[in-house]
């Protein structure tokens, strides 16, 4: 199952939504006692199945990949790789037995087999972002249990991926200015924003394309049971 159609550009737009919910997120950031993020890592917290090297079953482009890492890694075979170097460098992912082994995996690639939007310093983001997408969707679509999980453990908060990575997740550049909401922020606020720098920095694209894909989920019909006792609780 492909994701709604237009996809690059309505994900876009929607991910411009998640930086305004940031913003209200820490201007107003609800009870005292709420949290009014989610991050997520793989081996840490209440949310490891949000992480795309969680080892989930999905099929994407007529392979059953082991985990959303494992698919995400063969899209950076170039097309100009020949059919049996190509199976050779699928069957060493489909052979990792974790996401983060494929991860390993798909780092070794040779500059000469990788796909040119994967190549440092001169790739394409448009292109691993879209690639990212695709599976991140199917991963949830094609998995139900999951997909309620996303929708009732997140709410409407925004999504961060506790990752040392400027693009993927939260670490590199702020996804805001404290400066700018500082003088509106809550006094638990500023003291997190200044003790826990991390969860604020960072393109953090991960997060981003889950809060667009949660989105999208909610919206299809006919919705599941635990969905309309979701949506009967929030509103």
């Amino acid at each position: 199952e492909e994701p709604p159609q237009p996809l690059l550009a309505e994900f876009k737009a929607r991910s411009s939504q998640f930086e305004q919910a940031v913003r209200n997120a820490i201007i107003d950031p609800g009870a005292e006692d709420s949290d009014p993020f989610v991050e997520y890592h793989l081996r840490t917290g209440a949310h490891p199945y949000l992480s795309e090297t969680y080892s989930v079953g999905l099929r994407h482009k007529g392979i059953d990949w082991p985990s959303a890492q494992h698919a995400f890694q063969a899209e950076k075979i170039a097309d100009t790789v020949s059919p049996e170097k190509r199976k050779q460098i699928i069957d060493d992912l489909l052979a990792a037995e974790t996401g983060s082994q494929a991860l390993k995996i798909g780092r070794k690639i040779s500059l000469q087999d990788l796909h040119p939007a994967f190549h440092p310093g001169s790739g394409d983001p448009e292109y691993r972002l879209e690639a990212m997408y695709r599976i991140v969707y199917k991963k949830f679509a094609q998995n139900p249990v999951l997909a309620e999980r996303l929708i009732y453990d997140t709410g409407n908060r925004p999504i961060l991926h506790i990752r040392d990575d400027g693009f993927w997740g939260t670490s590199g550049r702020p996804m805001v200015d404290p400066e700018d909401v500082a003088r509106t922020m809550s006094t638990r606020m500023r003291s997190r924003m200044e003790t826990e720098r991390e969860w604020w920095r960072g393109d953090n694209w991960n997060g981003k394309i889950l809060f667009v894909v949660r989105e999208q989920i909610s919206e299809q019909e006919p919705p599941h049971p635990f969905r309309v006792e979701f949506k009967a609780r929030s509103s």
